[in-house]
């Protein structure tokens, strides 16, 4: 029978450009919505602020509870940001990635930037190859950016590649709301650390070939090859966690009638 899965604790490490490049007025409208966004925890998850210039400058020295007291706390910290100075994406990002998560709860990384770094590593590919090579702990990596000339390429794939995706508000003056609405779709976690069998299919034909968190009402796409004379009845064994428990889920499909 099927089981509705409970909503798991998550650590979230919003990591926030707030150098010269972004401007004052991109960097007012970025806070508000992240101080916004923060609605969407709740007090058994944690979280941290992390804001990046050159240099970074934290909210909280770890990850805190998501208490009514830290949050209020979160947004005078917000409130008071000013952009200046150079951007450092990949020294920003590198300590939060390799952060141990708790076991069996997911841990998550929100990059708010536009993915235009002016020191330090500033190749496109080695930033995206650096930080998912670093990322052993295989934290999820979700990245927002607002505006025309957000690098679509990094934000894109730098996320695809640990676990998450990238959503680009097409104005500044939409990063206020569009913000805290694509955070609140990681509002429940429900499973972590997937691993997937997909039977006869050659799983170097499945794609993403590391399978996202599961969250609840967002969906996950799969993609595949498959020879319709050998693999027309298609069986998806997952496994995950959830807590201290292991759980499997069976997906099966009559491909002849897909």
């Amino acid at each position: 029978a099927d089981v509705a899965l409970p909503p798991l604790p998550k650590d979230v490490t919003f990591v926030v450009d707030a150098s010269g490049s972004i401007t004052q007025s991109k960097l007012t409208v970025t806070a508000r919505g992240l101080a916004a966004a923060l609605d969407a925890l709740r007090a058994e998850d944690r979280f941290n602020i992390v804001v990046f210039r050159d240099t970074t400058t934290t909210f909280q020295p770890d990850l805190v509870p998501a208490t009514a007291e830290y949050k209020a706390a979160a947004r005078a910290f917000l409130g008071g940001l000013q952009a200046r100075g150079e951007t450092d994406i990949y020294k920003a990002i590198l300590p939060v990635v390799q952060q141990n998560p708790r076991p069996g709860l997911p841990n998550i990384v929100v990059v708010i930037t536009d993915g235009h770094p002016t020191v330090g590593v500033r190749d496109t590919r080695l930033i995206i190859n650096g930080l998912t090579a670093d990322n052993t702990r295989r934290n999820s990596i979700f990245a927002f950016g607002g505006g025309p000339t957000v690098n679509r390429y990094m934000m894109d794939l730098l996320a695809y590649r640990n676990k998450g995706e990238a959503h680009i508000a097409a104005n500044v003056n939409e990063i206020e709301k569009e913000l805290p609405a694509f955070f609140s779709r990681l509002r429940d976690p429900i499973l972590t650390g997937i691993s997937a069998d997909y039977g006869r299919v050659d799983k170097r034909e499945v794609f993403p070939q590391e399978i996202p968190d599961f969250f609840q009402g967002r969906g996950v796409t799969i993609y595949g090859r498959f020879e319709p004379e050998r693999d027309a009845e298609f069986v998806m064994r997952l496994t995950g966690l959830a807590g201290n428990q292991r759980k499997e889920m069976v997906f099966r499909a009559d491909l002849r009638r897909a």
